[in-house]
């Protein structure tokens, strides 16, 4: 028996309303709520508020409410300490946009700014996670992202048959 490993994609689909990008479906939620809401509406949906792990993400995040944007939005981030992290449990050190002028540590949640009002644009700032009502960005993995599969190829009538799979064999 030979054992065959391919990765399987079957084009990468997001449920409405949602916008793919890099194996992953994210939407900006301009309902007004409080941050853990939001979090728990992403979970509802199959995701988590989003977790940003580049310069690449935090700069599409920064497109998912178009040209009429709030000045916030929270995304997956509590800053409590030394349980500091993402909602998802994705790996936090990553990347780091918090703002420089976000003196002010209202809360343990996170936002992205979508103006200056605050911090540059693009750049994240404390929010009070139950007294802030704000947007959120959801992020979810994308259907049909590539996943390793492994199969059994029967050789068929040929039972002596050899097929050589090492590629270090010389022969």
């Amino acid at each position: 028996m030979t054992y065959l490993k391919f990765f399987l994609f079957i084009g990468a689909i997001c449920d409405d309303g949602y916008t793919y990008w890099n194996y992953y479906c994210y939407k900006g939620n301009s309902s007004e709520v409080l941050p853990i809401e939001g979090e728990a509406q992403c979970q509802a949906e199959g995701g988590h508020e989003v977790s940003i792990h580049s310069q690449e993400e935090n700069d599409f995040v920064l497109t998912l409410f178009g040209s009429s944007p709030p000045p916030l939005a929270t995304i997956g981030f509590l800053n409590n300490g030394e349980n500091s992290g993402w909602w998802d449990e994705s790996p936090w050190g990553d990347y780091n946009s918090t703002g420089l002028n976000n003196t002010a540590n209202i809360g343990y949640c996170m936002a992205i700014a979508y103006d200056s009002q605050t911090v540059e644009i693009g750049q994240w700032v404390s929010v009070a996670c139950t007294e802030d009502y704000l947007p959120f960005v959801c992020k979810k993995l994308a259907y049909g992202t590539p996943t390793a599969a492994t199969t059994t190829v029967s050789q068929g009538p040929c039972d002596d048959c050899m097929v050589d799979t090492d590629p270090n064999s010389s022969s």
